[in-house]
């Protein structure tokens, strides 16, 4: 996929955010606020050079561990043909600190009902358009309403190559007001 399907992917997906009143914004740019995130980018389209996006075995300890406490993967679980479902399957500490663990259960489980399309638009768009997005969300949860977080999130091949999984990188920080 080109820069030109990745970015109106990422663009489709903010005007989608936008219409339905959505509180975040999406873009393709891959510019972030954090230099942590922008390391990270790097890293990841390194991994990614000569394939659609790399695997999860990509990526050891070592060359995340500036990022560990942040980072979260999600699996892309079939159910039926043209049906799935997000599970979690690693939440670092610093996520875990601030929404629990989700670790081993389905989004569908963790978010209310009205929220859920908002996150599975996101992961589909990541997974079905093959390129990273950045994405600057406020939170609507009750006990989260007060964060913002900026935060990478990619595809990432399984064991077979396919692109099952969501590799994200949050950093949360106090909402400052109306952006």
């Amino acid at each position: 996929m080109g820069l030109l399907e990745a970015n109106n992917a990422a663009w489709a997906l903010d005007r989608k955010a936008r219409a339905e009143g959505w509180p975040f914004r999406c873009d393709a740019t891959l510019d972030f606020g954090r230099r942590e995130l922008n390391a990270l980018r790097d890293l990841w389209r390194a991994r990614a050079t000569g394939k659609a996006a790399p695997s999860r075995a990509d990526f050891d300890a070592r060359s995340l561990k500036p990022y560990l406490r942040h980072i979260m993967i999600i699996e892309r679980v079939y159910v039926a043909p043209d049906r799935w479902r997000y599970r979690t399957r690693l939440a670092g500490t610093a996520v875990t600190e601030i929404i629990g663990d989700p670790t081993g259960k389905f989004l569908d489980q963790q978010l209310p009902p009205e929220l859920l399309p908002r996150w599975t638009s996101v992961y589909d768009a990541v997974l079905d358009g093959a390129e990273p997005l950045r994405l600057v969300a406020d939170f609507e949860l009750p006990q989260l309403c007060f964060l913002r977080g900026e935060i990478l999130i990619a595809p990432l091949a399984d064991r077979n190559g396919r692109l099952t999984l969501v590799f994200g990188c949050i950093y949360f920080a106090p909402r400052r007001g109306k952006d």
